[in-house]
Order: structure tokens, then C-alpha cells, then sequence
């Protein structure tokens, strides 16, 4: 791991020789540089701290509610399989139950869309700790996350090189050849030839990337997205960057939302999809901005449910039954917020 995060170092200096600057302001992490966190890493021991990244508490708080308190037999075949690689890695003295069940709800939608494995691709803007990704991988599905932080880009290579065989980490000055599945470093975006997308996850990180940033993703879906394409929301993020969702709007509409949704028994998934809009009529140019932030506050917030997107829900899966199949190990800074999150 150390030769990994020094050749990524190495890489990295001499792509910021070459980038326009506005580039390099659109893939900043201004978030996580304004909050406070450090998104530079120079020792592989500071790692363990992000292998359950901003997923912390919420196992307890939201996930279980939110996948019914119920697990498909497939899905506890995919957890024990995922548990059986950590523990092989002798990585399973850390906690994942919190990123893998929020990843669960993820995977639940992609399971729900028409999805080709064979052949369509699945871009992540923003893998976080690569929880999901890992469950993608378990699957075959072909995959391109795009990471833009440092700490977590070593964080997704040590938990998926654990995990998968084949990971193909894009960031060095040399490689530009898209396999199977891939993880690429923010600078070499702009020198790659994606495969077509038929599936977007953006998770958490709409309200968090700059404007530029926001901008920039919404150009390459442009070339990257067919018209039955998708993009998974499963929250917007906490950032300040509150426009991104009005540009989303502006060139997206609504499949199925049911984001804020979050009943004790939660019948359908707690995600919002987005696809490509018409070009039959386009509102905004019809009506006036007024009219038209209206409208896109309705269309947040109202529910489009579709049957296929119900949850599989059976009554004879104990409640209890649920923990059985997840880590007891509760991470340190889930600790923390759980207890600050009392008051």
C-alpha cells in the first residue's frame, strides 16, 4: 500500500503541471475541505478510520428501516460472501454493517432497473469507502467509479483489492484502457474513452460538488447516457451547493421518487431516479423561472411509485433475525455520532 500511495502522489503532481485550473477548481473536494476534513494521506495507518466513511450510526438509524428490517436469500448469500473475503484479508476486526447496508439499498434499485450485466456499465460518482463498489464486484457487473479524494481513493483500493481480483485503478500517466471494473483518479477523466452508461449512482454528493464539478458530470452524462439511462439518488448530500439540484432538473426528470419516505415499514425503496428529459417540450423555456422552481419543488417532493420498485417483504423474517447476519463490531466514530446524535 505504501508504493500505491506514493506512485499516486507522484502521478498526481504531474497531472497538476498540465490541468487547466478551472479544472482543477471543478474537481476539488470543497466540502470536505471546508468541514475540516483531511483529504491527504501519507501513512496507510491512518486509513482505518474511513473504512466505514460518513455511513456512521446510521445501521441503527435509518438503514434497517429502510430496507424493511428484511434481507432477500440472495442478498445474505452476497453478505456472507463479502464478510467471508474481509475476514480472509483479516480485515474483519472493523465494523461495515453501516456502509454495507446503505449500500444494500443501492443495490436493490439497480436490481430493479433493466439492467444488462453483460454488457452495460454502471458509472459512481464518489464510491466513498467502496462498500458498494465491493458488492457490485462480488456480482461481475461492469463498473467505472470516479474519485476525487485522496484519502478515499487509498481507502477503496485497500478494502477492494481485499475483496476482488481484477481492480483496475486508473492513475497513472500510462493508462487509459477501461476493463471490467475500475476505479479512476480525478485527473484522468478527461483522457478516457468511456463505454456507454446505462446506470449513474450519486449517492450523498449532488449538493456537495462544486458548481464547476456539477457542471462538468453533467456534460459528460451528456455523451455518456442513452435515453433509458438512469441516475440513483439515494440523498443529496449536505453540502451548500443547493443549485446542483436545479441543474439536475434542468436536463433530468423524475422516474421514481420516494427519497424522503422513511415509515417503520417502508414498502418502497427510499431512493429518487432520474432520466434523461424529452425534447418534445422543454418546460423551462415555457414557463417563467418563477414557475419553473415551482415546478421543480413539486417534482422533488412528490412520490412516483412504481410496482417494480416495491420491497419484497415476508413475514416470516423475524426483525431480530436481521442483526444476525451483519458484524457486531460498532466502529469508533460510529460511537460518536450515535451518542452526539442523542441530543
Amino acid at each position: 500500500m505504501k508504493e500505491f500511495i506514493l506512485d499516486y502522489k507522484n502521478n498526481e503532481e504531474k497531472a497538476l503541471l498540465k490541468l487547466n485550473y478551472r479544472y482543477i477548481q471543478a474537481m476539488r473536494p470543497s466540502t470536505f475541505i471546508e468541514q475540516s476534513i483531511s483529504t491527504k494521506i501519507d501513512d496507510e495507518k491512518y486509513l482505518d478510520k474511513y473504512l466505514d466513511a460518513f455511513q456512521e450510526g446510521r445501521y441503527e438509524t435509518q438503514n434497517k428501516k429502510m430496507l424493511n428490517h428484511f434481507l432477500k436469500p440472495e442478498e445474505i448469500e452476497l453478505i456472507q460472501e463479502f464478510y467471508k473475503r474481509i475476514k480472509l484479508n483479516k480485515l474483519d476486526h472493523f465494523s461495515f454493517k453501516d456502509g454495507l447496508t446503505r449500500a444494500l439499498i443501492t443495490l436493490r434499485a439497480i436490481e430493479n432497473l433493466n439492467f444488462d450485466k453483460e454488457n452495460d456499465f454502471i458509472l459512481e460518482i464518489g464510491p466513498g469507502s467502496g462498500i458498494l463498489a465491493s458488492l457490485i464486484g462480488i456480482k461481475k457487473y461492469k463498473y467505472v467509479g470516479i474519485e476525487n479524494s485522496e484519502f478515499l481513493y487509498f481507502t477503496q483500493a485497500r478494502i477492494l483489492n481485499s475483496i476482488l481480483d481484477k481492480v483496475n485503478f486508473i492513475y497513472k500517466t500510462d493508462n487509459k484502457e477501461i476493463k471490467n471494473f475500475n476505479i479512476l483518479s480525478w485527473w484522468k477523466v478527461p483522457e478516457i474513452e468511456f463505454p456507454k452508461v446505462k446506470i449513474v449512482i450519486m449517492n450523498s454528493c449532488v449538493n456537495e460538488i462544486n458548481d464547476f464539478g456539477f457542471r462538468y458530470y453533467l456534460s459528460l452524462f451528456k455523451k455518456l447516457l442513452s435515453d433509458d439511462s438512469k441516475i440513483i439518488i439515494d440523498k443529496y448530500g449536505g453540502g451548500k451547493f443547493n443549485i446542483n439540484k436545479n441543474l439536475l432538473f434542468n436536463h433530468y426528470k423524475l422516474f421514481y421518487n420516494n427519497i424522503f419516505k422513511h415509515e417503520e415499514i417502508n414498502n418502497y425503496l427510499p431512493v429518487s431516479i432520474f432520466q434523461k428529459r424529452g425534447n418534445s417540450f422543454d418546460l423551462k423555456n415555457n414557463i417563467t423561472p418563477i414557475l419553473f422552481k415551482l415546478y421543480q419543488r413539486y417534482s422533488l417532493n412528490r412520490k412516483i411509485l412504481k410496482n417494480e420498485f416495491k420491497q419484497t417483504f415476508d413475514k416470516n423474517f423475524n426483525k431480530s433475525k436481521f442483526d444476525d447476519y451483519f458484524d457486531k463490531n460498532i466502529s469508533e466514530n460510529s460511537k460518536f455520532m450515535l451518542e452526539i446524535f442523542k441530543i
